[in-house]
């Protein structure tokens, strides 16, 4: 048995992913609520009730799924799915960061010191577990899939249809979707093959799929009222979760703004930006073509959300999400030095442990709130002080 776990795969492929996970869930569970239970948001729970069974709405095409299928959507199965999600999103990207650090031909001992502290970061592991049952998380590993396929299979025509294939299907899923990842994906695949008319179809699809998804998918009072009767009584269930589909764009972005201003929650967006920006700022020196710094712009596409919704710092752990994804692919393709990333993680090492031991404490990021877990620095979310009264009554605010 001590030999199986001296064996460096072993090592590197099962016992380390396991004791980060083990670190992550025993701070964030044990210390904070005193218990080992993973628990789902009912916001995020009651996402999946969506459907179609009352008609054609966005974002019902899992739920659809669920019902075409004949699943149980009890709060029991969602969870357990959900954590199996972020069980595959939290080892795809370790394999794909070991895969990177082992390219700099760092020591075993550092490239498992690394690794540990690039998933205690806040925007990481334990922000994968605060935002269970977030349908991002599927299309994060949608998006590492990608780039799996670009490295290992390194198919044209295989990579283009698979984006063909995901945009519609982000669309239906949750059509905030393609605001996040597509930029991302769309810059990687110009930087593979070089080809700007294929992103010009992929752009004209994707607009496409979202006006349609926009004008069919809207749902009328009548369906909206027919899914909260039907889902009302289920543990877990949140009604404000229904009632936001109601919302056109004008409304949210009135929303958003009454709740950035009267929660003052600009001055935790300032801090958390504040506090980001040494992880932005080693991966920006460790790129020595500056033409590249330039594709890095495209993974900022879930910030533009901030104007329409309040989660600001899932945006920003989304962003830096993304950010990294695009620095494994130009590491990987050998655009960017493999040596001047080594030198900096040795230069910046003791910086690195403080850095990423801190984060670890202070745990996720957050969706509404900056560091939820340990304090609630802002109040943050909704402020429904100064709605018109047509969307305090879809929020069911007057009643």
């Amino acid at each position: 048995m001590l030999q199986l776990f001296k064996n460096e795969k072993i090592q590197l492929y099962l016992f380390t992913p396991f004791l980060i996970l083990t670190i992550v869930l025993f701070i964030h569970s044990r210390v904070y609520s005193l218990d080992f239970s993973l628990t789902l948001d009912p916001y995020m729970y009651s996402t999946w009730l969506f459907s179609y069974e009352y008609g054609f709405m966005q974002r019902g095409f899992i739920g659809e799924i669920f019902n075409q299928l004949n699943l149980n959507k009890n709060y029991n199965s969602i969870r357990s799915i959900s954590f199996s999600i972020v069980l595959i999103l939290y080892y795809l990207l370790y394999i794909l960061i070991l895969n990177i650090l082992k390219k700099t031909n760092l020591s075993k001992k550092n490239i498992i010191l690394y690794i540990s502290c690039f998933f205690f970061c806040s925007f990481t592991l334990s922000e994968f577990i605060l935002e269970a049952g977030r349908f991002d998380q599927i299309f994060q590993i949608l998006t590492l899939l990608f780039l799996f396929i670009l490295i290992k299979i390194k198919s044209y025509i295989i990579s283009s249809l698979y984006i063909l294939l995901i945009i519609p299907l982000i669309t239906i899923t949750h059509e905030a979707g393609i605001i996040i990842f597509l930029p991302l994906i769309l810059s990687i695949y110009y930087l593979e093959y070089k080809k700007i008319i294929p992103i010009i179809v992929f752009l004209a699809l994707s607009i496409i799929s979202i006006t349609l998804i926009s004008h069919f998918g809207k749902i009328n009072t009548l369906h909206l009222e027919k899914l909260i009767s039907t889902y009302e009584e289920y543990r877990g269930y949140n009604e404000f979760a229904f009632r936001t589909t109601s919302l056109s764009l004008y409304e949210n972005l009135l929303m958003n703004w009454h709740s950035l201003i009267e929660r003052k929650t600009f001055i935790p967006i300032i801090l958390s930006l504040i506090i980001i920006y040494p992880v932005i700022r080693l991966i920006t020196i460790s790129i020595s073509k500056t033409s590249y710094l330039y594709y890095f712009i495209f993974t900022m596409s879930p910030l533009a959300l901030s104007l329409i919704a309040y989660d600001y710092f899932r945006w920003i752990s989304l962003f830096l999400f993304n950010f990294f994804i695009l620095f494994t692919y130009l590491i990987n393709k050998k655009l960017i030095s493999n040596s001047q990333l080594r030198d900096n993680l040795i230069k910046y090492r003791k910086n690195i442990i403080i850095y990423c031991t801190l984060s670890l404490f202070l745990g996720p990021l957050g969706v509404i709130n900056l560091y939820p877990h340990i304090h609630k620095v802002n109040s943050g979310g909704l402020s429904s002080k100064n709605l018109p009264i047509d969307t305090q009554k879809k929020l069911n605010f007057l009643n």
